[in-house]
């Protein structure tokens, strides 16, 4: 099986803020001279989207905020997937 996350979508309902990040269909590689960009951030907020729980954020990321939505692809059948705290 291959599954292809096509996009994320992060939505501070709070702020009133989003930012949409696209993935290639192949491997992607997040780089930066900055530590202090989230790429952690983007790959928990992928985890907890998918399904994964809330502990790998850090104190200070207010995620309860966000809503998380992946745009997947699983041998050409495409999906996304909305997360607001533990709802789906």
């Amino acid at each position: 099986m291959k599954l292809v996350i096509k996009h994320i979508v992060i939505i501070n309902s709070e702020h009133v803020l989003a930012n949409k990040f696209e993935f290639g269909e192949l491997s992607n590689i997040f780089l930066s001279d900055d530590n202090e960009v989230d790429k952690s951030s983007l790959l928990k907020s992928i985890c907890f989207t998918l399904g994964g729980d809330d502990r790998p954020f850090t104190s200070g990321w207010d995620y309860q905020h966000h809503v998380f939505q992946i745009e997947r692809d699983i041998h050409g059948q495409s999906l996304t997937i909305q997360r607001f705290n533990k709802v789906f």
